[in-house]
């Protein structure tokens, strides 16, 4: 929830912070959506993503 909550601020769209981070946009939904748990790593691939 934060994780969204955060983009949105920033007013990035999952597609677009998909392609930013290199994440998948499917993964980015199952974290948002607290189905998948993010690694440290991946926390920080989002993190530069949204900078």
């Amino acid at each position: 929830m934060q994780i969204r909550r955060l983009r949105e601020g920033r007013g990035y769209s999952l597609e677009q912070l998909a392609e930013r981070s290199g994440l998948s946009f499917r993964g980015l939904i199952y974290i948002e959506h607290g189905q998948r748990s993010p690694s440290v790593p991946t926390l920080l691939d989002i993190a530069a993503g949204s900078m």
